[in-house]
């Protein structure tokens, strides 16, 4: 698949002509940088093109990365192998933005924003970006500055729109993230931007926050689009480019269309996906309804769980395995009934309270004739037995 960058160049040439191609292509130099970069998978992709440019194309595109941004220390290390001993790597996007620092661990302790997004895009405006982008992994300096660029390349934590993440959306805490990015955006004014995301992401989002200064189209992407047939991760691209200082010379739309279209040339889907399920299409919907009930029932007993958690000094009950927490949420009701109402006192309080977890509240506890438990009893039975054999040992000395 690494021949994928001589397919979009050789296609494009079919496309345009070679000549347009140089003169649209010809860049000295063109400043990339990239945010959320992982392990440089967009640093890697640009170099690709631009050995197929050099085969194909007889110049170099100029790629030049300026900066790239990632917060994981593995993949700063994996990314400082990739790129050239120029490029910073800035290890936390936050640093721009102090009063973003600041919010964000605020609202990662309380799991949400604190206040509307919108309330907050107002005042991260009015801060804006320092000159300072914090600390660069790749020279170990606290002085490299924020970089500019003339493309950038990011995709920002897809949590917020995510099934996974549980599509939070702009009240998950992650969106500050995104809106710092923005903000470096509206700052740095790079001539276009390549966006990306999850299928669920909201391409409108992004013309709130940056619609009156760049034009954009959304692209949605599927590995099945490159060939990957049997791969599934959908994606949501937004291109966006500078109002006044860019000139759109292609729909971008069709030539994506177009270029898809030779990769379905050279790789058909001699086989559909569906080829490698052995159940029908009816079993596949009827595990999918299953599953989502079996979630919705999971996700209802967490809801009642935590209502026996209201307080913070029991923490211990994630320790509990799943039955002890059920036990404890029937002791806890049974204490309310029997206890509360009278003395107003909760369980935590008396020092007399004591639950048996291993013990089902829900069945009454089994005695001997003379009321004691069967442990118990068993215990006594040995201590007389025991004395017995004493008494009968002395009997016989």
């Amino acid at each position: 698949m690494f021949r994928w960058a001589f397919i979009v160049l050789d296609d494009l040439l079919a496309l345009f002509t070679l000549k347009t191609l140089q003169r649209r292509l010809l860049f000295s130099p063109l400043d990339l940088s990239t945010h959320f970069s992982g392990i440089g998978t967009a640093e890697l992709a640009a170099h690709c093109l631009d050995i197929a440019s050099q085969q194909l194309l007889g110049h170099s595109l100029g790629f030049a990365f300026v900066s790239s941004c990632e917060s994981a220390p593995v993949s700063q290390r994996v990314l400082k192998q990739r790129v050239h001993a120029d490029t910073c790597i800035i290890t936390d996007v936050l640093a721009r933005c102090p009063a973003a620092k600041e919010l964000f661990a605020t609202s990662s302790a309380l799991g949400c924003l604190p206040r509307p997004v919108e309330e907050i895009w107002n005042e991260l405006r009015l801060t804006g970006c320092k000159a300072q982008a914090g600390k660069c992994y790749q020279h170990n300096s606290l002085d490299c500055p924020t970089p500019r660029s003339k493309g950038d390349l990011s995709g920002t934590p897809c949590q917020c729109w995510s099934t996974f993440g549980l599509r939070k959306t702009t009240s998950s805490h992650l969106i500050i993230l995104l809106l710092v990015w923005a903000l470096w955006v509206r700052w740095a004014k790079p001539l276009f931007l390549v966006h990306e995301n999850v299928r669920g992401f909201e391409p409108t989002f992004l013309e709130w926050l940056l619609g009156d200064m760049y034009d954009m189209v959304t692209l949605r992407v599927d590995p099945s689009h490159m060939g990957l047939h049997f791969a599934r991760r959908p994606r949501i691209y937004v291109v966006l480019w500078l109002i006044g200082q860019i000139v759109q010379v292609a729909d971008i739309t069709k030539t994506y269309l177009h270029v898809t279209a030779a990769f379905e040339r050279e790789f058909p889907c001699r086989y559909p996906l569906s080829s490698a399920f052995i159940s029908t299409e009816e079993e596949q919907q009827q595990e999918y309804d299953n599953s989502k009930k079996k979630k919705q029932q999971q996700k209802k007993a967490r809801l009642d769980l935590e209502e026996v958690r209201p307080s913070a000094h029991r923490q211990w009950e994630g320790l509990l395995t799943d039955k002890q927490r059920g036990y404890l949420k029937m002791y806890l009701a049974k204490w309310k009934e029997e206890h509360y109402a009278d003395t107003g006192i909760l369980p935590e309080e008396d020092p007399s309270c004591l639950f048996d977890l291993s013990q089902d509240p829900a069945q009454k506890p089994r005695q001997s004739r003379n009321g004691m438990a069967p442990t118990a009893v068993l215990i006594y039975e040995l201590q007389d037995l025991c004395f017995l054999l004493l008494f009968l040992a002395w009997d016989l000395v």
